[in-house]
């Protein structure tokens, strides 16, 4: 299945939008998914062929003309658009939806006044503090489904020390700079005293070539090298004891990294990240905002490089909030939402006995203790030759199982019951499951069979999701065992 990604990197706009779409068209590759398209406006040739070497196709269009183009590639299967920048209207969004295309939007801002979409990602530290409206849209909100690419993820395991003094320095204030405020941070670097530090200053794909002024750092006696773009940036975030940066998607690589650093806003729609950071001591502040005196920002700069205890602080406190799978929940949810699904066979056997056996299954069943592989074979065995009965497989858009779904008969009534692989766990796909499932069997099934779903009390997360589905609780019991149980018949 194709993925079209929709999104542009300009002067004024910057490179963040392609960059971190970016990080869901490589995984959407790695579980082997299908081609990846971009389609939008890149300014920057370094930019175009670091996307291109990643293996996409980038098609230059902005506006209506993307539109049409996107036209040529829906066809009788719905396939996915991930559409990320502030520009596109309500009407355009709409536009993509009435092409055809499931539509992932990825927002930071939370001031749109609807939400047309199949899919709403809001990955930023603060994300849960944004009141979206209640509708179909599914949402992935928060740092779990955080957007870091490759090279990051490759990373994992990484432990970082802090050393009492920070030496080694990155300066990296995004792809463009628009505000030109790096030579402002690189001036204020060169003012500090009493520390020697190596300066790597990182300059963005679309960055001026004449951004830093020669005679910046012409008298300083700390170290500067600066570099023009890389795909690599990881590897200058390992070599680096704390970093200088925006308040972009950056702040999660360093927090990955576990770099501490100084953050500043350059733009109204960093405000909230920088704010969410600074209330809670995660980052320390440039010195407010972007038009800081170049003295303060080289005081805080100074402060935040002798002070290993605040550095140790933010370094560990941010790592636990990104792990490096925002990317692969995602394109799992992406891949789950657009596949399909099909009758069990049996060749699923063996797959059902081990998802039967999963722990968290154990515990959200009524009968906890683990299932033997012969009773297992019994019940399968039983289940498959029976006509009112029957257990649905739900695959990706690769085909790899993610859950099931099935219907007992049980006194005129259908016993719904569902699980989800580990993998696709967490990610909301339970609605679509059970939705998907019960249709597919009140089309299939003959006689007048209602479907009905027993559920732990407890069991939360099992009920909203069976609540969204379109079943409604009917009445309340008590198990064998003691448990609570709801009762929740699907209304047609």
């Amino acid at each position: 299945m194709t993925l079209v990604i929709r999104a542009d990197a300009t002067r004024e706009m910057g490179t963040g939008h392609v960059m971190r779409t970016l990080a869901i068209a490589q995984q959407w590759l790695r579980l082997g998914y299908g081609e990846v398209i971009l389609i939008g406006a890149i300014q920057s040739k370094m930019l175009e062929e670091i996307v291109k070497g990643e293996g996409l196709r980038v098609v230059a269009a902005q506006g209506d003309q993307a539109l049409s183009i996107m036209s040529e590639y829906t066809g009788n299967d719905r396939i996915w658009c991930v559409a990320d920048g502030y520009h596109f209207s309500e009407a355009y969004l709409r536009s993509i939806l009435e092409r055809g295309f499931r539509l992932m939007l990825v927002d930071d801002l939370g001031n749109r006044t609807s939400y047309p979409a199949t899919a709403l990602l809001n990955a930023n530290f603060y994300a849960a503090e944004v009141k979206y409206p209640e509708s179909s849209v599914h949402y992935l909100i928060g740092p779990a489904y955080a957007l870091l690419r490759e090279e990051f993820r490759a990373r994992n395991g990484i432990e970082k020390k802090q050393p009492n003094v920070a030496q080694r320095l990155l300066i990296t204030i995004g792809g463009s700079d628009p505000a030109g405020l790096t030579p402002k941070v690189v001036e204020a670097v060169s003012l500090v005293q009493g520390l020697s530090f190596d300066v790597k200053v990182l300059l963005g794909p679309s960055a001026p070539p004449d951004l830093i002024p020669p005679s910046v750092i012409r008298d300083s006696y700390h170290r500067f090298s600066f570099l023009r773009g890389t795909n690599r940036i990881s590897d200058l975030m390992e070599w680096a004891d704390m970093a200088i940066t925006a308040g972009g998607a950056t702040c999660q690589e360093l927090a990955y990294m576990q770099v501490p650093f100084l953050v500043v806003a350059v733009a109204d729609n960093q405000e909230p990240g920088v704010s969410w950071l600074l209330s809670r001591g995660l980052a320390a502040s440039l010195g407010g905002r972007s038009d800081a005196e170049v003295t303060e920002m080289a005081d805080s700069i100074q402060k935040l490089a002798i002070d290993v205890e605040k550095r140790r602080f933010q370094a560990e406190s941010l790592s636990r909030l990104v792990d490096g799978q925002g990317a692969v929940r995602v394109v799992r949810f992406m891949g789950a939402l657009g596949g399909g699904i099909r009758k069990a066979r049996r060749e699923d056997r063996t797959l059902l006995f081990k998802w039967a056996n999963d722990p968290a299954v154990r515990s959200a069943s009524f009968s906890q203790r683990q299932i033997s592989w012969d009773e297992h074979c019994r019940w399968f065995e039983h289940l498959m030759e029976k006509d009112d009965s029957v257990i649905y497989i739900a695959l990706d858009v690769a085909g790899k199982p993610w859950g099931q779904i099935r219907f007992e008969e049980k006194e005129g009534a259908a016993v719904v019951s569902c699980s989800i692989s580990e993998d696709f766990r967490g990610l909301g796909l339970g609605a679509s499951l059970i939705s998907r499932g019960t249709r597919r069997f009140l089309k299939e099934t003959t006689g007048d069979v209602r479907p009905v779903a027993f559920i732990k009390a407890e069991n939360s997360r099992s009920i909203r999701a069976f609540t969204r589905a379109g079943y409604r609780e009917t009445g309340r019991e008590q198990s064998r065992q003691g448990d609570g149980v709801v009762v929740m018949d699907y209304e047609v």
